[in-house]
C-alpha cells in the first residue's frame, strides 16, 4: 500500500513539473513578444501575470504535499497577488 501511494505522488510531482516548465516557456515567449515585436500586444500581459499564477499556485500545492507548509502558504499569497494583478491589469488594458 505504501508504494502505491508513493507511485501516485511521484506521478504527481512529474505532472506539476511538467505544466511548470510547459507554463514558464509559454510566459517567456509571451513577455519575448511583448518587448520585441512592435504593435499592439496588451492583451499578452495579463496572461503573463496570469500564467505566473498558476506557476506558483502548482508550486504551493507541491510544498503542501511535503509538509512544508510555510513556503506553501507564502506561494499562495503570492499567487493570489498575482491574480488580483491580472485582474488589475486586464481592467486597465482591456
Amino acid at each position: 500500500m505504501f508504494t502505491a501511494s508513493n507511485g501516485a505522488y511521484r506521478r504527481t510531482k512529474i505532472v506539476i513539473d511538467w505544466i511548470n516548465i510547459i507554463l514558464g516557456v509559454a510566459v517567456v515567449i509571451m513577455a519575448t513578444v511583448i518587448f520585441i515585436v512592435p504593435g499592439n500586444q496588451d492583451f499578452l500581459l495579463p496572461l503573463v501575470f496570469f500564467f505566473g499564477a498558476g506557476i506558483n499556485g502548482l508550486h504551493a500545492a507541491k510544498n503542501f504535499f511535503k509538509f512544508e507548509r510555510k513556503s506553501g502558504i507564502i506561494l499562495t499569497l503570492l499567487s493570489m497577488v498575482l491574480l488580483a494583478v491580472t485582474v488589475a491589469s486586464a481592467v486597465i488594458l482591456w
